[in-house]
């Protein structure tokens, strides 16, 4: 009887357990199960590629050298390939559209130099017919005397992006990357490698080579003013017949410290770390009604630098002068012969 009652409690139990399973267990249905996943609310942008007018090379993280040369021409018997490049300013990021001039049939370890425009100008200068009694432009001039020869249209000039900067730290800095870019070319001789401006490009290649120490082996500048004085003439309005018009922002007058501390090249010089230093003054100045601005950057120059010439060879080096001693071009001279010819006496 003991043994029945155990028994029967027992099955009590199991009865117990088991109606317990069947409430509290999921029954055998369909069941949706919410799986999370990383879907994003809608399609992330596609980041859009720079519209810049075509080219044969857009330039990326490395160049591509070899690349075909848009243009070729012949001059003195020598062959002249034309390749076109964008190059980023890493200040603004704006894409300069850059052209280098290469002779072939002469080797490698060329002689390289940069060209930068006067006043608000682009390469387009440089392209044009040298002077009006030849065929060929200053940057095939340069290319057929055998230097590998870049042209370029500062921020927001010609088919450069960008805003115009006036030759400020924003086109220092945009030059600055250029030199390194020439110097990358595989057949720049990057010892002897140099640099020449025209008019108020004085202020951006000065710029450019005091605020980064660059080591070229020469420098060569044309009739630049070199302070605000001569590139205002005398802090009043430009002329409208002038060349230059525009080299200065609307509105700004000879008191704005902020914006001449970038733009006045005489300020850099001292800081120069070039070989050689020339500068070139005709006895009528193109825009000034004065050499001055040449002797004083001159006189500066002395007593900083190594070496310091104005004009040729028949002028010696690193000379004081007072206005009336400066040795001045007066003869009518072709400006890229003769810029050719200082080059040659010094590399």
């Amino acid at each position: 009887m003991k043994t029945s009652k155990i028994i029967i409690i027992l099955l009590l139990i199991l009865f117990i357990i088991g109606a317990a399973y069947f409430i509290y267990t999921p029954q055998n249905k369909d069941v949706e199960l919410e799986i999370p996943v990383d879907v994003p609310s809608k399609e992330a942008p596609i980041e859009e590629s720079v519209k810049l007018p075509e080219k044969n090379v857009l330039a990326k993280k490395e160049i591509d050298f070899s690349i075909e040369a848009s243009h070729s021409s012949e001059l003195n018997g020598i062959e002249i390939l034309q390749k076109d490049f964008y190059i980023k300013n890493p200040s603004t990021g704006s894409m300069w559209d850059v052209s280098v001039f290469e002779p072939l049939g002469l080797g490698k370890n060329l002689p390289a130099v940069i060209l930068v425009p006067g006043g608000t100008n682009d390469k387009s200068k440089f392209l044009s017919n040298a002077s009006p009694i030849v065929e060929y432009s200053t940057a095939e001039k340069f290319a057929s005397e055998g230097f590998i020869t870049l042209i370029f249209s500062p921020e927001g000039r010609g088919d450069s992006e960008g805003v115009e900067d006036f030759n400020g730290y924003i086109n220092q800095d945009g030059l600055y990357e250029l030199y390194k870019f020439l110097k990358d070319h595989p057949n720049t001789d990057e010892n002897n490698m140099g640099i020449i401006s025209y008019s108020y490009g004085v202020a951006m290649a000065s710029g450019m080579l005091g605020r980064y120490e660059v080591p070229l082996k020469y420098y060569i500048e044309w009739e630049g003013p070199v302070d605000k004085y001569y590139v205002t003439v005398g802090c009043v309005d430009r002329a409208p017949a002038k060349e230059g018009v525009g080299a200065v922002k609307a509105g700004i007058t000879c008191d704005d410290d902020d914006y001449w501390a970038e733009r006045e090249a005489i300020k850099f010089v001292p800081d120069f770390k070039v070989e050689y230093f020339i500068i070139v003054q005709k006895e009528k100045d193109h825009v000034q009604p004065t050499h001055k601005h040449s002797l004083e950057v001159n006189n500066l120059a002395v007593e900083h630098l190594d070496w310091v010439r104005v004009n040729g060879s028949e002028n010696e080096i690193n000379q004081i002068y007072n206005y009336d001693t400066f040795p001045l071009l007066t003869k009518r001279v072709d400006l890229s012969e003769v810029i050719i010819s200082y080059i040659n006496e010094i590399i």
